[in-house]
């Protein structure tokens, strides 16, 4: 009877000290915790703003391509910098007239546009990089050219109003997105070529966006991300 008490007291030793070893490795773990979200934290803000520099490069570059090409930038919309024609303007269309003035269309690979929603939209009276239907046989007449072959369409999104944005592949917050025709919100890419603010004489072409609580503006005038704003203390 007195060696079986004994092995009850031993085992109930045994237990309180496995006890405190969960207890131990419970506060390890929560302090390796609180030092690792920082520096995942860090890593996804870093990762976001290096993704959305890389799109807009890859943008920049075909735009200077288009230059090249018409010795002037892609078209704009004076009126929102969210809503342009930059992706027309980029991968080209062939022109289409209708039965009346004005009732014509432009025909991308992937959609079309008419001449009303055009001006309704962009604010402007047609598109530049466009081949003329009635001209698609004649070698000496303008032809268009696509300068983005290589656009992933996860990065176009079309509105309600069948217009065709360029986006940032991005999370974000609803403030800074637009709705496309489904309901569901993309981060449009800005563009302003008609008086830059920035790159007078050139474009300002950027994109903003929030990660990890912060603001942050990608645009081809500055060298790297900046903070626009920090979140409340």
């Amino acid at each position: 009877m007195k060696w079986h008490s004994n092995s009850r007291m031993g085992s109930r030793k045994q237990q309180a000290f496995t006890l405190i070893e969960l207890l131990v490795v419970i506060a390890i773990i929560g302090i390796l915790a609180g030092l690792t979200f920082p520096v995942v934290k860090s890593a996804r803000i870093k990762q976001a703003k290096a993704g959305v520099q890389a799109q807009l490069k890859e943008i920049e570059t075909h735009i200077l391509e288009y230059y090249a090409t018409y010795n002037s930038y892609p078209l704009d919309n004076t009126n929102n910098n969210a809503i342009h024609p930059l992706y027309y303007e980029l991968v080209g269309s062939t022109f289409v007239r209708g039965a009346g003035p004005g009732l014509g269309r432009y025909d991308t690979a992937d959609g079309s546009i008419t001449e009303v929603s055009v001006r309704n939209n962009f604010y402007q009276d047609g598109l530049r990089n466009v081949t003329d239907s009635d001209d698609a046989n004649n070698p000496s007449a303008p032809k268009a050219k696509n300068y983005f072959p290589k656009l992933n369409t996860d990065r176009v999104r079309t509105m309600s109003t069948g217009v065709q944005l360029l986006r940032v592949l991005v999370n974000d917050v609803d403030a800074n997105m637009l709705a496309d025709a489904n309901g569901s919100l993309f981060n449009p890419v800005r563009y302003v070529s008609t008086n830059p603010t920035n790159n007078q004489g050139r474009f300002d072409l950027w994109a903003e966006f929030e990660v990890g609580g912060v603001r942050v503006r990608v645009s081809n005038w500055e060298k790297d991300p900046v903070t626009v704003e920090r979140p409340a203390q």
